[in-house]
């Protein structure tokens, strides 16, 4: 068994690790960095797996060229199990894409995205915003248990947005 895949005590507590609470162990860490070329493959797939209208590799492509734009990849054991994609503005940060592949759903690797996304706010850049389908409930749900807030309806998608203190100023 690969050593990233194999229990072991949790005495040496880190951020992308997850426990089993009930027994004290550690069961996976996760580790985000960014995309690179290799990724592609696992990336789209995952991308298919989550969404009825995913990107191609041109449009993933094209997102990779672009200067304000950043893809985070959260991995385990060598594999590809989450994407997030964000575009940095001067004071704010778009969440343009996050998803996980369906194994590893409900299981804090969303969580350890949006942290990074948190990271990267700052005084200046102090929100982030994204837009969902209404009929996306599953994303709603999420985004809400993170702290962001719906701020408005536009067609047939909802603006969420989240502070710097995870609430949305009026």
């Amino acid at each position: 068994m690969n050593h990233c895949c194999r229990p072991s005590d949790s005495s040496d507590v880190k951020p992308g690790t997850f426990y089993n609470h009930n027994r004290g162990e550690r069961i996976m860490d996760v580790h985000i960095r960014w995309m690179i070329r290799k990724d592609m493959p696992e990336v789209i797939a995952i991308d298919e797996d989550c969404f009825w209208n995913p990107w191609d590799e041109k449009e993933w492509l094209a997102i990779a060229r672009e200067r304000a734009t950043i893809t985070h990849i959260a991995e385990y054991c060598d594999q590809v199990i989450g994407v997030m994609v964000v575009t940095l503005f001067k004071t704010k940060i778009e969440l343009v894409k996050i998803m996980v592949k369906p194994g590893f759903q409900r299981q804090l690797v969303g969580d350890l995205l949006i942290a990074k996304l948190r990271g990267k706010m700052n005084p200046t850049r102090n929100r982030s915003i994204t837009v969902v389908p209404d009929d996306n409930l599953g994303a709603h749900l999420f985004l809400r248990a993170m702290g962001f807030k719906a701020t408005g309806i536009e067609d047939d998608f909802y603006l969420f947005e989240l502070t710097k203190k995870g609430r949305v100023t009026a």
